[in-house]
């Protein structure tokens, strides 16, 4: 398992993955990923190889949309998208005007899983 100590505390990923989610959808590159599911704009699943423990576990992630000047992205949990076998994640843009949020194909999406 990838990891590293803090003090006398093993700190470890249990999963990670870089994947690019428009166009034709693809991994960078991961660890503890089999595969990615396309959910439709925006939405994305993360098979794992080994499963976690349960469905309680905490993820982060970034996302890229490379939009006009303005535009920001983010990331969130697609329709209660943790399981012990998979994670779903859905990349939203907020447009120019700050009053939207949509789905979106990010170039580029990276999540992490620590514990459990």
């Amino acid at each position: 398992m990838a990891g590293f100590n803090v003090g006398s505390d093993r700190v470890e990923a249990r999963m990670w993955c870089k994947f690019k989610g428009d166009g034709v959808h693809s991994i960078y590159d991961s660890y503890n990923v089999s595969s990615i599911g396309d959910l439709g704009q925006g939405g994305m699943t993360l098979n794992f190889t080994v499963n976690m423990a349960d469905n309680n576990y905490s993820w982060s992630g970034a996302t890229h949309y490379g939009g006009g000047q303005n535009d920001a992205s983010t990331i969130e949990e697609y329709d209660n998208g943790t399981s012990s076998t998979f994670l779903k994640v859905q990349n939203m843009r907020c447009l120019n005007d700050g009053t939207q949020f949509e789905g979106e194909d990010s170039e580029f999406t990276s999540c992490i899983i620590h514990g459990n």
